[in-house]
């Protein structure tokens, strides 16, 4: 089954597709262990209007699982094993339970790993369409093409290149902030220093899907957008942070981070990307 498991998916990646599988897996299994801790702990109202309610969504959750299980046996792929990798896996930073008393609390916490899942599943499907090229009406009514999924190597040159990034992360009332930020790409992970205290970081310990958009100011416009999960690490943060600012301002970079400094490099594990350029649009003048 595994073989025509993977020819159904056509030019999609099918290792990226795999893997966001395993994430979704591992989504639902902490969903089972939030509703399990939630249960276990019910008092008052809470107790009486939601026992029910959450064997129900534990028992949804399981079935979930199996079935994203089986895709991934059906395209030679296997679920994370090891349950200590299943919170980091399913891109869960740190893993609380609400007051077990407060109903609101309970149904807010729970609304958040809906939304999160949401998203997750929104990726997956994205990753299993492959290849896509799409066209843009001009005002003439001829049609003029914006080459979409360029060459690796267009891509890695434009990302060695010094422009700014945007970086989407979300608000707690589930709208997005867009943020300028350096950056440094490097072992294909978009790697992001962030101060200490910066609500970016409070966004992402929140909810560690973001999106980055690198895109060039003149001809042919390249650009790339990619879709992860962001890791903030605090270890050697000034040393880190001075080498994305000397990709930057050069020597001068290393005086704005003293060995004192505080913040956050936040490695961005892409899960879906893309990327275009309007070269075939412009013809010479994107030389």
């Amino acid at each position: 089954m595994g073989r025509a498991g993977i020819e159904l998916l056509g030019s999609a990646n099918v290792p990226a597709v795999r893997d966001a599988l395993d994430r979704l897996y591992c989504g639902h299994l902490v969903a089972v262990h939030f509703c399990l801790g939630v249960q276990n702990r019910l008092a008052g109202p809470p107790l009486f209007l939601l026992s029910d309610e959450l064997e129900e969504v534990l028992g949804q959750n399981l079935k979930s699982a199996r079935r994203l299980g089986q895709r991934l046996s059906e395209l030679d792929g296997a679920v994370t094993a090891d349950p200590g990798d299943l919170g980091s896996r399913a891109g869960v930073a740190t893993f609380l339970l609400p007051d077990c008393s407060d109903l609101h609390a309970i149904l807010s916490a729970a609304l958040d790993g809906v939304r999160d899942i949401i998203r997750a599943y929104a990726a997956c499907l994205e990753l299993s369409k492959g290849d896509v090229v799409t066209t843009q009406a001009r005002s003439g009514g001829d049609e003029g093409l914006m080459r979409h999924d360029l060459d690796v190597a267009l891509v890695n040159a434009l990302l060695q290149e010094r422009h700014l990034a945007v970086l989407a992360t979300h608000r707690k009332d589930g709208g997005i902030l867009l943020s300028p930020i350096w950056y440094r790409w490097e072992n294909e992970r978009i790697h992001v220093g962030i101060l200490a205290g910066d609500i970016k970081l409070r966004h992402i310990s929140r909810n560690p899907n973001v999106t980055v958009v690198v895109a060039e100011e003149g001809p042919p416009y390249r650009g790339f957008e990619v879709r992860g999960v962001a890791r903030p690490n605090d270890a050697d943060f000034p040393a880190a942070m001075r080498q994305i600012a000397r990709r930057y301002l050069g020597p001068i970079g290393d005086a704005l981070y003293p060995d004192h400094a505080k913040g956050s490099v936040v490695e961005i594990e892409p899960i879906a990307s893309r990327s275009w350029d309007f070269a075939d649009d412009l013809g010479e003048a994107a030389g």
